[in-house]
């Protein structure tokens, strides 16, 4: 073999190295910055629905003029809200403190 086509090959070889590790950093972030944002996107539509939630039970128990609202009262209201702001794919789980579902749509 002559020593040009051994230093071109050694060379490709070195370039394909950079680039398929180049690659893999680049991939690899842009994973990680995906990840991120559909948490913090999870996250930001996880406190509007609570704050829409919480702010319809005050309206109806201020609209009744009612001190409490009866779990029937609350879990209407819930389905409403949830109906209203979840996608068409997405899911929904209330639970309570003990973990007991109220709700699963």
């Amino acid at each position: 073999m002559k020593l040009w086509f051994k230093v071109f090959i050694s060379a490709l070889f070195l370039v394909i190295a950079a680039i398929n590790a180049t690659a893999l950093v680049v991939l690899s972030n842009n994973q990680h910055m995906t990840i991120t944002r559909e948490r913090s996107r999870a996250v930001s539509s996880h406190e509007f629905i609570c704050a829409s939630i919480s702010n319809n039970i005050t309206y109806q128990r201020m609209k009744s003029e009612a001190f409490m609202l009866s779990k029937d009262d609350i879990d209407k209201v819930i389905e409403h809200i949830l109906s209203q702001q979840l996608e068409e794919n997405a899911l929904a789980i209330i639970s309570d403190n003990e973990n007991n579902i109220s709700y699963y749509g």
